[in-house]
């Protein structure tokens, strides 16, 4: 019988998770089975994996602050001190609640590049900050077929710089799309996401697209900077933020057929 492990670190847990995550899209892609992949099954292999910890898994956690918003997956665990939170030594031998809140999206051609689902990825970005603090982290993962994942999410660099989308070559045949698709969506998606394993990426609201989607949160939300002062996640400003590369798993010359990435959301140190 297998021994049940307890107290796992935080690196561990997250590592371990997005791998117990592309392993399972992998068999199913073996199997011709990917049609069961989807935003809402991605849940069934972290779930699966959470389950050998003493911890609390809930579904579709609902945002007090946020009316009729959920996070896809939160998780909480006690854990030592010194394993999940960023406080002083003094306080290291004490045992904490530690929190984990998770949004998941599935890249897919029919839809990651329209512009409602850009939208929905910066919301995503934006209440997780929300939950951020010393004792609860924050993740966004992102996942889907590999060719899907490069050519509609992360995109392809050249050294003669970004190389937006072929539009000829990307539109589906005999189908039609509720919404038009963006030939520079990806290029969007890298203002929000470094693309590089431990990588910060701050996001500037100077550039006029992260701007535009700041701005349709705070509309869709009704945030002003009076409301943004009475809600409990508030810090020198709500957007500040940041999102962090934990893991790239997206190599163009193995034979995998998906890619996974996964990203930290947290306040960035900077003000508006």
């Amino acid at each position: 019988m297998t021994k049940r492990r307890v107290r796992p670190t935080s690196d561990f847990l997250i590592k371990d998770l997005y791998t117990a995550v592309k392993s399972w899209m992998e068999y199913h892609f073996e199997i011709n089975q990917q049609y069961v992949l989807s935003e809402d099954s991605i849940k069934i292999p972290i779930c699966d994996y959470l389950s050998q910890y003493p911890g609390n898994v809930e579904l579709e956690k609902k945002i007090d602050f946020f009316i009729n918003r959920h996070y896809d997956l939160y998780f909480k665990i006690t854990q030592s001190n010194d394993v999940c939170t960023k406080q002083e030594d003094e306080n290291r031998s004490k045992n904490v609640e530690c929190e984990y809140f998770f949004e998941f999206k599935y890249v897919h051609k029919e839809y990651t590049r329209t512009e409602k689902e850009i939208n929905r990825y910066f919301a995503d970005i934006a209440r997780l900050k929300a939950k951020a603090n010393a004792n609860t982290e924050c993740y966004l993962l992102v996942c889907g077929s590999k060719m899907d994942f490069i050519n509609e999410f992360k995109g392809k660099i050249t050294t003669s710089g970004f190389n937006p989308i072929d539009a000829n070559t990307q539109k589906l045949e005999n189908q039609e799309i509720d919404e038009e698709l963006d030939d520079h969506a990806t290029e969007k998606y890298n203002k929000m996401f470094s693309f590089e394993e431990n990588q910060p990426k701050i996001l500037d609201f100077s550039d006029e697209t992260l701007k535009k989607y700041k701005d349709n949160f705070k509309d869709k939300y009704k945030l002003t900077k009076e409301t943004e002062r009475k809600m409990p996640f508030f810090y020198d400003s709500f957007f500040n933020l940041k999102t962090t590369c934990i893991a790239l798993l997206c190599d163009e010359k193995d034979s995998c057929s998906t890619a996974l990435g996964l990203w930290k959301i947290e306040a960035s140190e900077t003000t508006e």
